[in-house]
């Protein structure tokens, strides 16, 4: 037979399955637990809603007593007594007002929503014309809300902040009954914020605040001006040095506000007091400039905070020098001398060189051809200054220094004159810087780079030169001038110039007659008739000989009695010249005098040209060279008048 199979006798439960039947009890007990629970906070849930509905059935009674519901102060007012249920809603049962979780014989009621379970909210709108009960649950936090039958829109409300030192914040519209938090915000410096005035609600509290809007509010910051604190290390101890300065310790205001000092001195033997003087807060010493020697003197410091807003510490107590500085009268000897080519002045003597030093007055005066350069010398603080008031503040030396003055020649001005006959007139002028006692010209003549002739003229300003006969070149005329005097001798030459173009001018034999002379300066030719075949009658002494040219505007018509050298003209078909036109009729006089005639009379130098009358009475006419003026002068006829033909 085969081996049999053997069968162990179980007798209890293994480990395992006991703790599984452990766990499985305890997950059952748990979810019993929490069944239970929230069953427990469902029926509490319940409760309050049940309240809150009563309650809401009271209310309404009140309303349709009243005509409107009860403040919810007076809902919301302590159980001792309990005024609610015994004047407000009588009959009320009292526990109706505890919450389920609240403790026993206490109101549950607030003003505001409820924050737990163990309160109602009784949110009152629109001045007792609607409200909202409300409770929290207790399983799930949420806050359920009962509105009264009777419903009023609940209004908005401003709230109106102003800051004064302060920026607030809060302000805005709001619906009745909502609480706002209202801040100062950020205080200007120097200031304070204590609080707000205004609307009811504004007042009291801190300046960080909720107000409840329950109608239009106006707020406003109340500041105070900070206290300013008394300067820090101040008054401390006054000291001297060398019985000329005083100093004192420098002090601190805090808070970021401004310091200052103030000081005031006596003199005993005089009865006299400055008065106070402020000072800055960097300053910490002080020398007086009105102090003078042999004297005592007494002098006291404050100092104080302050700031622009307004607020000041008010000044120290005094602190006070030693007692009756004494300053001594030391003096010094200044001491003046000349370094030769000239003489000074002053000084040489003792002055007071204390805390109030004398200045005597120095001067120096240079001899002829030098100049005065300045002060030197040990302690000397003249430099150029003459005359100079010198500060004894030591023992001084000063010194005159006398160079001599330099001279120079300034460019000289240089022009041309014209021709005569085979010359060019030249003149000029020149000028000396410094002290010079003469002043001596060359001139010299170039054709380009290539130099014709020169001449030393001394102090003559106007020359010749034979040199520039050759047309058409054009000529350069240098004049160099210098200067002299006895102590430095010549300065070096500064030159000037001027340019002359030579043109050419020569009878001209044009195809027949009359004759012509012309000249091409320009480009161009410009002829002059050389006799008259028109005449007429000339007017009274001081008619114009003028040409259209030269006169646009003047309107000559015919034969025009005034104009009668222009009608000569115009009837032989030319014109009469402009001034630059006789201008250069007399630079060619000296070439070609057949055809030219020139005189002087009235004091002045012209062209003349004469008229035949028909009466054969002669008459010559001088044309002005400024004012072109004819002016007339009885005189052979020896020349006809000279007419332009462009």
């Amino acid at each position: 037979m085969g081996k049999g199979i053997k069968i162990k006798n179980r007798n209890g439960f293994t480990i395992i399955e006991l703790v599984v039947v452990i766990v499985i009890i305890a997950i059952l007990a748990t979810i019993s637990i929490v069944g239970f629970t929230n069953i427990q906070q469902g029926a509490r849930n319940t409760q309050r809603s049940s309240q809150i509905n009563t309650l809401a059935e009271a209310l309404e009674k009140y309303y349709s007593k009243n005509g409107e519901y009860p403040s919810c102060a007076s809902i919301a007012s302590p159980v001792t007594p309990n005024t609610v249920v015994t004047t407000v809603l009588p009959g009320l049962d009292p526990n109706l007002l505890t919450a389920p979780t609240a403790v026993s014989g206490t109101n549950s009621v607030q003003c505001t929503d409820p924050t737990s379970p163990s309160q109602f909210g009784y949110i009152v709108l629109g001045s007792g014309n609607s409200y909202t009960l409300k409770y929290k649950e207790e399983n799930t936090g949420t806050i359920i809300p009962l509105d009264s039958r009777h419903h009023s829109i609940s209004p908005n409300y401003p709230l109106v902040l102003t800051g004064i030192h302060c920026t607030p914040t809060g302000a805005g519209s709001y619906s009745a009954g909502t609480s706002v938090p209202i801040d100062c915000g950020s205080v200007d410096q120097f200031w304070i914020e204590t609080g707000w005035t205004g609307s009811v609600g504004c007042s009291g509290g801190a300046i960080n605040k909720n107000i409840t809007v329950d109608g239009p509010k106006a707020c406003t910051s109340t500041p105070a001006l900070a206290t300013v604190a008394m300067p820090i290390g101040f008054p401390s101890t006054l000291t001297t040095s060398a019985s000329t300065t005083w100093s004192w310790p420098g002090a601190t205001c805090s808070g970021g506000n401004t310091l200052e000092y103030r000081y005031e001195y006596t003199i005993p033997e005089s009865g006299y007091d400055s008065g106070w003087a402020t000072v800055s807060s960097a300053t910490t010493s002080f020398t007086s400039s009105t102090w003078d020697d042999g004297h005592h003197y007494n002098l006291v410091v404050q100092a104080h905070c302050f700031n622009a807003a307004g607020g000041d510490s008010g000044w120290t107590s005094s602190i006070t020098g030693n007692p009756n500085p004494y300053v001594a009268t030391p003096s010094c000897y200044l001491t003046v001398n000349s370094a030769g080519n000239g003489s000074v002045g002053g000084g040489n003597n003792w002055y007071d060189c204390g805390t109030s030093p004398d200045a005597p007055v120095i001067s120096a005066s240079a001899n002829t051809y030098y100049y005065f350069s300045g002060w030197s010398g040990s302690g000397c603080p003249g430099g150029g200054s003459n005359p100079v008031a010198i500060s004894m503040t030591g023992t001084i030396t000063c010194t005159g220094n006398f160079p001599a003055a330099g001279i120079s020649a300034n460019t000289p001005s240089v022009w041309n004159n014209g021709v005569y006959a085979t010359q060019v007139g030249f003149s000029w002028s020149g000028s000396c810087n410094g002290p010079a006692t003469q002043i001596d010209y060359v001139g010299q003549t170039y054709l380009g780079a290539t130099y014709l002739e020169g001449a030393d003229y001394g102090s003559a300003t106007n020359a010749n030169s034979t040199t520039m006969v050759t047309p058409p070149n054009t000529y350069t005329y240098y004049v160099s001038a210098r200067c002299y005097n006895p102590v430095v001798g010549w300065s070096g030459y500064v030159a000037g110039s001027t340019n002359y173009y030579r043109d050419y001018w020569y009878p001209g034999a044009q195809s027949g007659a009359p004759n012509w002379v012309y000249w091409a300066d320009d480009g161009t030719y410009r002829r002059y008739k050389s006799s008259d075949t028109v005449n007429s009658a000339p007017q009274a002494s001081g008619d114009y000989l003028v040409s259209p040219q030269a006169n646009p505007g003047v309107d000559f018509g015919t034969e025009p009695k005034n104009y009668p050298a222009q009608n000569n003209c115009k009837a032989i078909g030319g014109r009469t010249p402009t001034p630059n036109e006789l201008i250069g009729m007399w630079n060619g006089y000296a070439l070609h005098t057949p055809y030219y005639y020139h005189d002087t009379f009235s004091g002045g130098g012209g062209y003349r040209s004469s008229q035949q009358r028909t009466d054969k009475t002669t008459y010559a006419w001088n044309i002005n060279m400024t004012t072109s003026a004819l002016e007339s002068s009885a005189k052979t006829n020896t020349n006809p008048v000279r007419c332009v033909k462009d």
